[in-house]
């Protein structure tokens, strides 16, 4: 499997139109929120909890990485520039610390297949892990609420993944 990663560690320190998420992304994302959080579990830290305006954010900056076809944490939209420009537009909690990790993989997204679905969900968290910028976030004590976005083209069969961090 190819992979290609990147990640911005931003510390720092709300409304806009929600994405529906597909089953696929839905599964993906929980299986990845429990795998962080068993691990956060075993640093001594509060698990992640999901709030959905991180994952409103975090899918404005994935349907922006997907348009683009390339990894980045800022776009030209000035309202939804930053990190923290996007988490503050769409989340209804005003966080004073911000975090974003992206990556993209190349994968069968679509498949159904739990096999796959585990192996992808292990090889992302490996990425964001083996990275120490990544880590830093995954690991933030400041950290309490997180959510994911994804996109898949269906072409090159890469998926773009978007998770944004909040703290208060």
């Amino acid at each position: 499997m190819k992979v290609l990663f990147f990640l911005f560690l931003s510390l720092v320190g709300s409304a806009g139109a929600q994405a529906k998420e597909d089953s696929a992304s839905v599964e993906l994302k929980n299986q990845l929120l429990e795998k962080i959080n068993v691990y956060r579990k075993q640093h001594r830290l509060a698990p992640l909890v999901l709030e959905n305006g991180l994952q409103r954010a975090a899918q404005n900056q994935c349907d922006y990485l997907f348009s683009i076809g390339k990894l980045s944490h800022t776009q030209p939209n000035k309202k939804y520039r930053t990190t923290q420009d996007r988490i503050r537009a769409f989340s209804r909690y005003y966080f004073t610390y911000f975090g974003e990790n992206c990556l993209s993989v190349y994968a069968d997204f679509m498949s159904h297949d739990a096999k796959t679905q585990t192996a992808l969900v292990e090889e992302m968290f490996q990425l964001w892990r083996k990275s120490k910028p990544h880590n830093a976030n995954l690991l933030y004590k400041n950290f309490t609420h997180a959510d994911f976005a994804f996109r898949f083209n269906p072409e090159t069969e890469e998926i773009f993944c978007v998770m944004d961090f909040g703290g208060k």
